[in-house]
């Protein structure tokens, strides 16, 4: 399988460089897998499968493996060479040995690197370790032609979904009991049925008061009947590549303090996307939806989004620019970069009342935002 980050490659190797490393070093090892593996080597294995390594220097990329995985990985990685470590006691320590001499300066994703495995390679290698998360995720964070063409099969993909969910929201006018559960089935089987790998995530279902939980997981016995407001908060995978949607909807008469904070989070999300370009700072898009919604007497309690690609939260993240002197001289300012592929969720919750969120996934363009998924406010 073509490995997506190929064309990428000279940009870590120019930072491989820049910071004197012999290597660059990815481990997948039982529930710890790092996309950076299938990124640059095309070979998938998720959380839970067999271990495998990739060692990426100046000139080659080395894959080793199982012997059980051996010969899936000569057919469908993209690498220069694999190796089983059947011939080194299956010992990945000794594998890397012969690949890295002692005493030299590798990069890992710290991140994703098991504790165990590091410190045997600095026992038994001597091997001096250098952070490499920010460099991978700066350059996984602006999308390939091949990624964009994945991600908005994802969309489209989570679309279907959204259309499950209005379909399904639209029987209560009929009299249908929903649960929030039957609400969250619905809709995964239909991004199953258009060719969903795999959830990107489980599924948030909930219906007015528990709407106030910005993270809460859908309840069977939680019905919404005749009125009230709630969201639902999901996404597709295809070819690795997770969306993100959140749909808000109102039933029946709300009360007016619903109906101020339904109002509230679908403004916020139109300025916020409206504000959504190339160059523009991630905080500055932060703050100008924090002040907004305080402005209508509310509190933006998260994040207004996320990148998307191999993990459904990747670079570039929204955090506030901090305040406080100690905090912000470790701070670093991101940028939107055209191919970027993020979300837009303002969300806006009341304890006792309920909530709303709104999330689309949207491509950065050098003068504005293309919007790939569907969501909006559903009113029935």
């Amino acid at each position: 399988m073509k490995a997506v980050g190929n064309e990428n490659l000279p940009k870590l190797r120019k930072e491989m460089e820049k910071n004197k490393l012999e290597a660059a070093i990815f481990v997948n090892y039982d529930q710890i897998a790092d996309v950076n593996m299938r990124y640059f080597s095309g070979f998938v294995q998720e959380a839970g499968g067999l271990s495998c390594v990739l060692i990426i220097n100046d000139k080659s990329k080395i894959l080793s493996v199982s012997s059980l995985d051996f010969a899936r990985a000569e057919e469908q990685s993209d690498v220069d060479e694999v190796v089983d470590i059947t011939n080194f006691n299956n010992s990945y320590i000794k594998a890397i040995s012969k690949l890295i001499p002692k005493n030299k300066k590798v990069g890992i994703n710290k991140s994703d690197f098991p504790l165990h495995f590091y410190e045997r390679l600095k026992e038994k290698l001597k091997l001096k370790f250098f952070d490499i998360e920010q460099i991978t995720d700066q350059i996984r964070s602006v999308k390939t032609r091949d990624e964009l063409s994945f991600l908005e099969t994802s969309c489209h993909i989570a679309n279907a979904g959204v259309n499950a969910a209005i379909e399904t929201l639209q029987g209560i006018s009929k009299g249908r009991k929903i649960s929030e559960i039957q609400l969250a089935k619905e809709v995964e089987e239909a991004m199953k049925i258009t060719g969903s790998e795999n959830l990107a995530f489980k599924t948030l279902s909930v219906f007015n008061e528990r709407s106030a939980f910005p993270h809460p997981y859908p309840s069977a016995s939680n019905k919404l009947i005749e009125r009230g407001i709630g969201y639902i908060d999901f996404g597709a995978v295809y070819q690795g590549y997770h969306s993100d949607v959140t749909l808000p909807f109102a039933v029946g008469k709300i009360s007016e303090k619903q109906k101020e904070l339904v109002e509230t989070t679908v403004d916020a999300y139109d300025i916020s996307l409206s504000g959504v370009k190339e160059n523009i700072p991630t905080w500055k898009l932060q703050e100008k939806a924090d002040k907004f919604i305080k402005s209508r007497g509310f509190t933006f309690i998260h994040a207004l989004g996320h990148g998307l690609g191999l993990t459904v939260h990747d670079s570039p993240g929204f955090f506030s620019k901090p305040k406080e002197k100690d905090r912000l001289k470790f701070w670093k300012e991101v940028k939107l970069k055209e191919n970027m592929v993020v979300t837009i969720e303002p969300g806006v919750y009341v304890k006792g009342i309920g909530g709303c969120r709104l999330e689309n996934d949207v491509l950065v363009k050098k003068n504005g935002p293309k919007v790939l998924t569907r969501s909006r406010l559903i009113e029935i």
